[in-house]
């Protein structure tokens, strides 16, 4: 699970970035236009969060949950419960690199 782990972390967080850098086109733009540019199925919670369901051979049914603010998208997705993680030295190891780099 480490390495599926941590790639899918920072996919997320290239998505966080990739948003943020294009602030201008967030704002003339609506979210669920961009969404439904994805060709993803969303679902809209309320004015300002939507999910996607996602169902990945490397890390199984996940869902991404965004929420937009003021010249912000926030974007995360729980791949595992916390009493589902398994705490190795190999998966500690992983985590350090990659909150390093």
């Amino acid at each position: 699970m480490g390495w599926n782990f941590v790639r899918a972390l920072m996919l997320v967080f290239a998505l966080c970035l990739g948003a943020a850098a294009r602030p201008a086109l967030a704002q003339s733009t609506s979210m669920e236009t961009m969404l439904g540019q994805t060709g993803y199925t969303f679902k809209t919670h309320n004015a300002t969060t939507w999910s996607i369901d996602l169902d990945r051979a490397n890390i199984g049914k996940a869902r991404v949950i965004l929420s937009t603010g003021t010249d912000m998208l926030v974007t995360f997705i729980i791949l595992a419960k916390k009493a589902a993680i398994r705490k190795t030295p190999q998966l500690l190891e992983v985590l350090v690199h990659a909150n390093h780099d």
